[in-house]
């Protein structure tokens, strides 16, 4: 009876062990892609400064597109 316990012990010791390995690995994961966040913010948002640029110099060819393609839709209906 003892054994069973033992082995079921062992079993709990070698899984505690294992998630205290795993929960290191993560805190140094989530400590690593924080820097690596941190460092790209810069980066993001001078893309989003550009794509909102690009989209207010298109906007009107845009429109004018989608404004040939709802004239063509409605010739082909």
């Amino acid at each position: 009876m003892f054994a069973n316990q033992r082995a079921k012990l062992a079993t709990l010791k070698n899984q505690v062990l294992a998630l205290k390995t795993s929960t290191a690995q993560l805190a140094q994961n989530t400590k690593r892609l924080q820097t690596e966040v941190a460092h790209l913010s810069p980066v993001v948002s001078d893309l989003q400064a550009e794509v909102s640029r690009f989209q207010t110099k298109i906007a009107p060819h845009m429109e004018k597109i989608q404004s040939v393609l709802k004239t063509v839709q409605e010739r082909q209906q």
